[in-house]
């Protein structure tokens, strides 16, 4: 399979350029080929190095060749991302086909070649005068450069005073093994480990996934990583929502103009469960995520070491209506409910209460309710829902990403809903979460459509909250069943009172009660605690003013009601 990968190469056409033009570099692709943007027309085109053939990079499959690194990085660390002025000398136009292929079915490449100038001084010819390249001659009058003289003499000086890859000493070699592909989690959290414990890691951006993923090279030790920036989210693609698209397009080419094959610190934060490396990106000494954040091209996402950092700049920037937050399509509280890896409590006290009623119990841990002040609206949305017709909207396109609104057929009644894609179930259909109730379905994609646009910018109606200092029984306890009935008997239909102590994770926590003045002792946790239905969160200190609840459930413990009269395994099974 290996010769399927040969080139074979015909005639070329050759066009003179002579065109002078200041551009920024944007990519070094080896040493003697870049990317260069026009500063006056913002066109972008890859370049060859007039004369300069730099030793091969390889590929994935391939080692790179004697002096490819040293020579691609005197490019990058000279000129990524600064002004040059470039004299694009010709156009060549060569037919290359594979090595399988007729001649017939060869396609026609061009390659742009000239000389570059970084600060007066010519490009071209430090390569070759430092051994990073060889001097490439003309094999034509047409390709023959004003400078094709003095680069021959600068190759020869360097081959006489061995320079570079004209040197017989060893030929330094340069490996990296990419981490990034490892399937096996311990390993990959050894390696993660080991990196998180340098006093300072660095490296270079080698690839930007998206606005907020990249690949790093490592240099204290011989790995690439893939790096995701630690409380912040770019948007994705996708093409059921433009909106989502354009600001995920804005937020790559961000990235590839400010951070591509830059120089950067890398503080590593964690490791979420399926082995993704959190942190946080310095380039130039700057928190990349705090410079993204300002433009409007990523929103806060769950909790890190710079949220308190972020927040505010995310307000400021709400208020100045910028970037995605200046679109009313699209609906960030929304975006941030979604789910997202939890590997450790990132607890924060908060206050405030509301009048609500539930409207979908999972378990006493994850429960969803309706604020009282927000009924009206619902209720207008849902005659709508009444008559809607979906074959007058648009259909979603297959593959519909995780995160995606619509509305959709909700089989429990057989009505539509607003919700939102969770993931795919199978070749055609999904799992939605209908957003303003708080149940989940598995929908048909012939049964739903995209989210009008009348609906977009209103906020879901179902709250996500957790029984404040309390935690529930796994989904196979013997009393999981009692403990959630027991709850909605407690709660379902009557007009609750919420108060919120502490949220955790994009979670917020409630003590829930009949009316304001509840009693704490008569509260629907304590209730439940009594009942030894759920236990006290070992996670979160308990306040002083409730050291009546701890009693409670020594007092359970002892006597062995509820979940107490099973033994230790079967209560954290």
């Amino acid at each position: 399979m290996a010769a399927q990968k040969d080139l074979k190469k015909d005639k070329k056409d050759i066009k003179l350029q002579n065109i002078e033009f200041v551009g920024i570099v944007r990519e070094v692709h080896s040493g003697d080929s870049l990317t260069i943007q026009s500063t006056k027309t913002n066109n972008i085109a890859r370049f060859f190095l007039t004369h300069v053939r730099a030793p091969k990079v390889g590929t994935n499959d391939t080692q790179d060749k004697p002096y490819a690194f040293e020579s691609k990085e005197f490019l990058r660390k000279k000129l990524i991302g600064q002004q040059v002025e470039v004299k694009f000398e010709y156009e060549k136009t060569v037919k290359v086909a594979k090595s399988w292929e007729d001649d017939s079915e060869a396609t026609e490449k061009q390659m742009n070649f000239c000389t570059v100038f970084y600060q007066g001084q010519n490009i071209n010819l430090q390569l070759i005068q430092e051994g990073y390249a060889e001097f490439n001659f003309a094999r034509t009058e047409e390709e023959k450069s004003q400078y094709h003289d003095e680069l021959k003499t600068a190759s020869e000086e360097a081959a006489k005073k061995k320079k570079g890859l004209h040197s017989t000493k060893n030929i330094p070699l340069h490996r990296f093994n990419d981490i990034s592909r490892l399937k096996n989690k311990p390993k990959l959290l050894e390696h993660f480990n080991s990196l998180k414990s340098k006093a300072r890691l660095t490296g270079v951006v080698e690839l930007v996934i998206s606005g907020g993923i990249y690949k790093v090279r490592v240099n204290e030790e011989p790995y690439s990583i893939l790096v995701l920036l630690s409380g912040v989210r770019c948007l994705p693609p996708d093409s059921n929502i433009p909106e989502y698209t354009t600001w995920s397009s804005k937020a790559l080419d961000f990235a590839k103009n400010n951070l591509l094959q830059r120089d950067v610190e890398i503080q590593l934060e964690r490791m979420d469960n399926k082995g993704k490396f959190h942190a946080t990106v310095l380039v130039n000494k700057q928190n990349y995520a705090s410079q993204l954040l300002s433009q409007g091209l990523c929103f806060t996402f769950g909790k890190a070491k710079h949220t308190t950092e972020y927040e505010a700049i995310e307000k400021e920037v709400q208020a100045a209506k910028k970037g995605l937050f200046g679109s009313n399509k699209i609906n960030i509280e929304s975006l941030r409910g979604q789910n997202f890896d939890v590997d450790q409590k990132n607890v924060k006290a908060i206050s405030g209460s509301i009048q609500a009623k539930l409207s979908e119990l999972i378990n006493t841990d994850e429960f969803y309710i309706q604020e009282n002040s927000r009924i009206a609206v619902l209720d207008k949305m849902e005659k709508e829902l009444d008559d809607f017709d979906l074959e007058a909207y648009p259909k979603l396109q297959q593959p519909v990403q995780p995160g995606t609104p619509c509305v959709a057929l909700f089989s429990g009644d057989n009505n539509y809903y607003r919700g939102k894609i969770v993931k795919k179930r199978n070749d055609n259909k999904y799992e939605v979460f209908f957003i303003d109730y708080g149940f989940y379905d598995s929908v048909h994609i012939d049964d739903m459509c995209k989210l009008p646009e009348k609906w977009a910018p209103i906020q879901p109606f179902a709250i996500k909250l957790g029984l404040a200092y309390c935690v529930g029984l796994h989904d196979k306890h013997p009393l999981a069943v009692e403990s959630d009935e027991t709850f909605k008997e407690l709660a379902w239909g009557k007009k609750i009172h919420l108060s919120y102590k502490y949220e955790d994770n994009g979670v917020k926590y409630v003590i829930v009660q009949d009316a304001a003045n509840t009693p704490l002792n008569q509260t629907i946790n304590f209730q439940l605690l009594k009942k030894g239905l759920v236990r006290l969160d070992e996670g979160v200190a308990l306040p002083e003013e409730l050291q009546a609840w701890q009693e409670e459930q020594d007092f359970a413990k002892e006597k062995k009601i509820g979940l107490w009269a099973y033994d230790e395994q079967e209560n954290d099974d």
